[in-house]
């Protein structure tokens, strides 16, 4: 698995498939795994780019407080040094909080499970409001860890999603 120094860290990566650019950011207490579903899906039209987020998987874990602007400056330098210029984005608890950070403005699917406790649908409802054109889907019989729950209609959500 590779691995890039940016940020004053070791960022561990994957990259698959062809085609523009998905950026996928795990939750918290999980590592890029979390999107083997998604990432088997999405490589067959999009180069797709999961990563260790800081203190996870084999990304380093410096013994410090970490916040959202750092997470996004870990972000951002990695995007760099790989030069990648544009990507959707994909994140789903720690990491959809990381991606309002990065990309506030940009075309927004807010996916919530209709059983979220962590995130209750009327919390994603309202950020999803406050996100100039987002769309929210509300994924039924699933809870915060939607894309494992109902793998299958997480996948077509975003893949549909990302190819409108």
């Amino acid at each position: 698995m590779p691995t890039l120094h940016a940020n004053g860290i070791d960022i561990h990566y994957r990259i698959e498939g062809s085609g523009p650019w998905v950026t996928l950011s795990h939750a918290l207490t999980t590592d890029l795994s979390l999107w083997d579903g998604l990432a088997a899906v999405l490589a067959k039209r999009f180069t797709v780019l999961r990563y260790d987020t800081r203190g996870h998987g084999a990304t380093s874990a410096p013994p410090q407080p970490y916040d959202f602007e750092m997470l996004v400056a870990d972000l951002l330098r990695l995007l760099d040094a790989l030069g990648v210029e544009r990507t959707h984005f994909v994140g789903l608890s720690m990491g959809g909080m990381i991606g309002q950070h990065f990309a506030v403005a940009a075309p927004t699917l807010v996916l919530v499970g209709a059983d979220d406790p962590g995130t209750p649908p009327a919390a994603s409802r309202a950020i999803a409001e406050a996100i100039p054109g987002a769309r929210l889907e509300i994924i039924p019989s699933a809870s915060h860890l939607s894309c494992l729950e109902q793998e299958a209609v997480f996948n077509r959500l975003v893949a549909n999603f990302l190819a409108a």
